[in-house]
């Protein structure tokens, strides 16, 4: 997949970023051993690669959204979609799969419609070079606050923000 342009969208550019060598598994790995919201981590590197100028309030704001979707959509149908992973004894696991792939398919819609929502916090500006360190500030405290230890943290912005 070819880099986005500046002007692409949040989700076109989760799409790019997500699919590049080693992203998917980071991502995965950091979601699930310290609980990080990997729609948030793609929407702050989104605005650091954009050089999209400070906004404090639409951080704050993104949090919460963030927390409210995971907890009451993306959340729940995850954990259905990696309890059907598993088989349960009840049904074969073939009889299972198109059932599961539909709750990945929704689980898929309800992140793109969250980095849809995301998008529109920050209005589209020129870009600014001293709004990329406040981004790549606020995804490192992001990190950092959901518990990864200093050394992870700068290797997986190092990995996230290899654009630098």
């Amino acid at each position: 997949m070819t880099r986005p342009a500046s002007e692409s969208t949040l989700w076109e550019f989760a799409l790019w970023l997500y699919a590049r060598p080693g992203i998917s598994s980071l991502c995965i790995r950091v979601q699930d051993t310290y609980s990080v919201d990997v729609l948030q981590v793609l929407w702050l590197a989104w605005l650091d690669w954009r050089g999209q100028p400070q906004d404090a309030h639409a951080r704050t704001e993104a949090e919460q959204l963030c927390a409210r979707w995971q907890e009451q959509v993306v959340g729940p149908l995850r954990g259905v979609r990696r309890w059907l992973k598993v088989s349960p004894e009840d049904f074969p696991g073939h009889a299972l799969e198109p059932f599961r792939s539909q709750v990945k398919a929704l689980e898929l819609e309800a992140e793109r419609l969250l980095l849809q929502e995301l998008q529109t916090l920050v209005e589209p500006a020129a870009r600014q070079d001293s709004g990329s360190d406040y981004w790549r500030a606020g995804l490192r405290d992001y990190l950092m606050a959901c518990g990864m230890p200093e050394v992870e943290c700068e290797e997986s912005l190092r990995r996230l923000l290899h654009w630098r």
